[in-house]
This record gives structure tokens, C-alpha cells and sequence, in this order.
């Protein structure tokens, strides 16, 4: 099984589904409101609700379906290949309606909603391999997430040059949904969860770091919104902060696994801390700070993973979950943090990463060695 190309493949397709999703919402939001990029609050909340939180209740339901591994198979079938290549499809079908204005005002929502499913479709069919892939460790998850960071920020962008985009993104994703489909017959069907390490910790214990890994990346959602930077105008320099964040995700799961999960979290953290103070004011402290602020995202992410090894899905769902509560938070509160507050706050996910780590340390592949 040719591991690279598999990670290869889903990592790009990630990149075009948020890209084509991002280019169809600020689309139809132009018939809703007369102006490209001012989206409607209910429908764009309605694509989020079911983009992220219909992720938990799908992954646990692929996660039935698939079986686990005892230290023998249980009734084995994978169809996360299929679910991710469905979604796929389904999004470049809504992107080439939008290029044919079949898609109106009028369907905004139910389009929405649509988009959202097929969006959870293929994270969680992708993510779900790349998890078994992964073997406990943070890598393979880290480059996965990654690029969706770039798909979006070029998915807000690209309409105000081109119209004709959405065709080549519609006509793009299915390429790669049947690029995907060939893979999954070939190579990915038979990705199997042979994740059968025993949590020593108790169960009591395990909540509570579960409890603790949902609450950091619920913190670190909010705070990603509400972070402010009064240099973040224009593309280039949007450009050159999004792909801070796609270096810091990808890079965050290897360095982790090369040199230990606390070792990363401890020196990314502090210095991210101390970068934060200035982040407002200095472009180069900012993208920075972005960058080590993502490089513990896999971390936690795989952390809920390694907790629940039957469970891969549920494990991608409650991220999700985590991450939607941030943006929704923020959206209700709307409470702008910057320079020493921001700093401080960023201490305290390090605390609790650390708690959480301390508690269950089974969570990092290779503690007792």
C-alpha cells in the first residue's frame, strides 16, 4: 500500500473540497445580498452547523460500520473511501449549478445545508484513513488539515477575478472524486483500524482528558477568531498568514513525533506566547505567532484519536464539534483579544494540553518507552 500517495491525494482533495465550498457560499451570497463576501449569517451558520456537528453522529455510524480490531478482525468493511468520493461529488455538482445560475436567493439555505453534509462526507471519509494510516502518531493527521486552511483563504478570493471558476473547481473535484474512487478500489477499501492498544488509564481519567482535549480545541477555535491583527489586509499578506497556519499544521505533527508531543507543545507555546504580545502590530511577529499557534492542533486532534482506538470517527467528530462551538461562541460574544491578553490566554491551552497529557498519557504513541 503506497501510504504517501493515498495522504497525497485526500490532502489535495481537502484542499479543493473547502475551496469549492468556500467559492459556492460567497456565490450564492452575492444573490442574497447584492455584494460577493457578505454572506447571510443564518445560512452561512446553517453550512458550518452541518459541515462540523453532523460529523460526530456520521463518524460514529462509519465507525459501526467499519468494525474495529480486537487483536482479531471483526466483521471489517471499509467504505470511507466511498463516503469521501460521494462528497466530492456532490459539491461539484452545486459548484457547476452556481456557474449555470440554476442556483438562486431562493435555495440559499437548503443549498447550504447540502453543502454542509457533503463537506462532513468528505472529511470524515478521508479522515478516517488518514487516521488508521497514522499508527497513533501526529504526522499524516497534520498534513491532512493542513491544506484546508489554503483552500479556504483561496476559495474567498477567487470569484472576484474569475466567474468562470466554479466551472474548473465543479469540473476539478470530479476528477478527483473519480481519482479517489480509483484509489479506494485499489488501495484505500482495505485500510483497516488495527489500533488495539489498551488505555491503561482509568475510565474516569479518560474522560476527563477527553473532556480536557475538547476543551482546548474549543478554546483555541474562539481564540483563533477573536484574534486580532490590525496588518491583516490585502492578498499577499492574507497570502503569506494563511500559509503560516498551513506550515504550522503540517509541520506541528512532525516535529511532534520526532521530538515528543510535550517537548513541541511546551517550546512552540512559550514562544508563540511571547509573539503574541506583539502580534498586533508586527506582520513578521503575527505570522509567526500563527504558525506556532497550529502546531499543536494535530496534536490534539490525534490525541482524541488515540484515546477512543475503536472510534476513529467519533474522535474526528468531537474536533469538529469542539471547533464549531469556538466559532459560535465568538459569534456571540464578538470580543476582540490581542497583545498580553492573548499571550496569557495561549499559556492556558498549554496547561491544559499538559493536563490532559499528564492524565492520560496513553494518548501519545510510545509514552512508556
Amino acid at each position: 500500500m503506497n501510504i504517501k500517495k493515498i495522504l497525497t491525494g485526500y490532502s489535495l482533495a481537502h484542499f479543493l473540497v473547502d475551496m469549492g465550498c468556500a467559492m459556492l457560499i460567497y456565490h450564492i451570497a452575492s444573490y442574497y445580498t447584492g455584494s460577493i463576501g457578505a454572506s447571510p449569517v443564518m445560512a452561512v451558520l446553517a453550512y458550518d452547523f452541518f459541515a462540523f456537528v453532523t460529523e460526530l453522529p456520521l463518524g460514529a455510524v462509519l465507525d459501526h460500520i467499519s468494525g474495529r480490531y480486537d487483536g482479531a478482525q471483526i466483521s471489517y468493511s471499509n467504505k470511507n473511501g466511498l463516503i469521501a468520493a460521494c462528497g466530492c461529488v456532490v459539491i461539484a455538482i452545486l459548484d457547476i449549478l452556481a456557474f449555470a445560475d440554476i442556483i438562486t436567493a431562493v435555495a440559499f439555505i437548503p443549498v447550504a445545508v447540502v453543502l454542509g453534509i457533503a463537506n462532513a462526507a468528505y472529511h470524515l471519509g478521508a479522515g478516517i484513513d488518514v487516521i488508521n494510516l497514522s499508527e497513533r502518531k501526529a504526522s499524516f493527521s497534520g498534513i491532512f488539515i493542513s491544506t484546508g486552511a489554503l483552500g479556504l483563504f483561496l476559495g474567498t478570493q477567487a470569484l472576484f477575478m474569475h466567474y468562470e471558476n466554479l466551472l474548473i473547481m465543479g469540473l476539478a473535484l470530479l476528477c478527483m472524486s473519480a481519482y479517489i474512487l480509483w484509489e479506494y478500489f485499489h488501495e484505500t477499501a482495505f485500510i483497516q483500524n488495527k489500533d488495539d492498544t489498551v488505555i491503561k488509564a482509568g475510565l474516569s481519567r479518560i474522560f476527563l482528558a477527553l473532556a480536557l482535549l475538547f476543551l482546548v480545541i474549543f478554546y483555541r477555535s474562539f481564540l483563533g477568531f477573536a484574534s486580532k491583527y490590525s496588518w491583516r489586509s490585502g492578498f499577499v499578506i492574507g497570502l503569506v498568514a494563511t500559509l503560516a497556519v498551513v506550515v504550522g499544521k503540517a509541520a506541528g505533527g512532525i516535529i511532534a513525533d520526532r521530538f515528543g508531543w510535550k517537548r513541541t507543545i511546551m517550546a512552540s507555546m512559550l514562544v508563540c506566547a511571547v509573539l503574541a504580545v506583539f502580534s498586533d502590530a508586527s506582520a513578521i511577529a503575527g505570522c509567526l505567532m500563527l504558525l506556532l499557534f497550529n502546531m499543536t492542533m494535530p496534536i490534539a486532534m490525534i490525541g482524541l484519536a488515540n484515546l477512543l482506538p475503536p472510534w476513529k470517527g467519533v474522535a474526528f467528530g468531537l474536533n469538529t464539534v469542539a471547533l464549531f462551538l469556538g466559532f459560535v461562541t465568538y459569534r456571540m460574544v464578538k470580543i476582540p483579544v490581542s497583545g498580553v491578553m492573548l499571550g496569557a490566554l495561549i499559556l492556558l491551552s498549554v496547561v491544559i494540553l499538559l493536563t490532559a497529557m499528564h492524565i492520560a498519557p496513553d494518548m501519545e504513541r510510545g509514552w512508556d518507552n
